[in-house]
């Protein structure tokens, strides 16, 4: 905890250049998908696809940070089941214990796979969600079949039930649209089917043009329904959050208590590191404002507080937000006392799983 207490520390004195290291990690573990989404990222002319499997090496040369580490989220532009050596950085993550975190699609999930995610060693599994029914689901996830990733969940969940094993947790992801606003309440009840610990409710972000049409524009009526939504979740004992991706800070704050206050925060600034596929390090995963370095070329440590990462934190502190910050739902207010309760309960909730 000696880590969670460093970033405590950063937040509580607004640092920029920063005593502790990441909390998190996120390794862009590969760009194959065999889906074709429309709302998704991969699917821009101008994204790279379909290149590389991150390296072994890669997830070495940051092996220094999982110590410290809460969790390692296996993310990117692509489906993790893909990679084939992914159990192997799974247990790599989780010898120095860091939770992994995998997000999926759920079409490759086997009962091969059962034996090496059920069991007493931590481990998030995050499926991709975007509809509570089988025509919206399928309209949305294209070459998915809902009854096939609902029956390999039930059967994960069994064999969970039958080895008596907490991990892994489940959770959901979801895109949120005009397609898919309304059947929250059924993305909820299933949820609550497969026992789901959180359900992560982000609206859609037009990374291409062509998605636009799909976008929420009622603000109002959004919050609605999320509102709604939480209070189903939280009958059932999960814990819905929801991210309005795309909006501006300005928009966010005249929702919630109409002001702008002087200074900011981002959670993945301060606390998150993300490694791309051929090991370059970036802020997050929408930055494009500079890379910070290869952790091949540069320890990763080093790279956590090099002049570009504590540029944009003095940046974000003052609302002089760097381009990819403007519209992103994880700028938020630096409310010191909400922020250090919010990093300690971070901590507290990985383990707690």
């Amino acid at each position: 905890m000696t880590n969670t207490w460093r970033a405590i520390r950063d937040v509580l004195e607004r640092r920029a250049r920063l005593l502790s290291r990441p909390l998190a990690l996120h390794l862009e573990i590969n760009d194959f998908c065999n889906l074709k989404c429309f709302m998704c990222p991969r699917e821009a002319d101008d994204i790279e696809k379909d290149t590389a499997n991150m390296p072994l090496d890669v997830v070495r040369a940051v092996e220094p940070l999982m110590e410290q580490a809460l969790y390692v989220g296996l993310v990117g532009n692509g489906e993790p089941f893909i990679h084939p050596e992914l159990f192997d950085v799974i247990e790599m993550i989780q010898r120095h214990e860091a939770v992994p975190t995998l997000i999926t699609n759920g079409t490759l999930l086997r009962e091969k796979h059962f034996d090496a995610l059920v069991g007493d060693r931590p481990l998030l599994l995050q499926f991709s969600i975007d509809g509570g029914t089988k025509p919206t689901f399928e309209s949305i996830r294209i070459r998915a079949d809902f009854d096939k990733v609902v029956a390999g969940m039930e059967a994960l969940v069994e064999r969970k039930r039958a080895k008596g094993a907490v991990y892994p947790v489940l959770a959901f992801i979801v895109c949120l649209m005009k397609e898919n606003l309304y059947e929250l309440d059924k993305i909820v009840e299933l949820g609550a089917k497969f026992g789901v610990g959180a359900i992560n409710v982000q609206k859609l972000y037009p990374y291409i043009d062509s998605v636009k049409e799909h976008c929420i524009e009622d603000h109002a009526e959004c919050r609605r329904v999320a509102a709604q939504a939480q209070e189903q979740a939280r009958k059932h004992g999960i814990d819905l959050r929801f991210q309005e991706m795309g909006d501006s800070i300005d928009v966010r704050l005249a929702g919630e208590n109409g002001g702008r206050p002087g200074r900011f925060f981002c959670e993945y600034a301060w606390q998150k590191m993300h490694i791309g596929l051929k090991g370059d390090a970036r802020v997050c995963c929408f930055w494009t404002h500079g890379e910070l370095g290869n952790v091949l070329d540069t320890d990763a440590a080093e790279l956590w507080n090099n002049e570009v990462m504590v540029d944009a934190r003095r940046k974000i502190l003052t609302g002089d937000f760097p381009p990819d910050c403007a519209k992103c739902h994880m700028v938020c207010p630096h409310r010191r006392i909400p922020l250090v309760k919010q990093t300690y309960a971070q901590a507290h909730d990985v383990w707690k799983r």
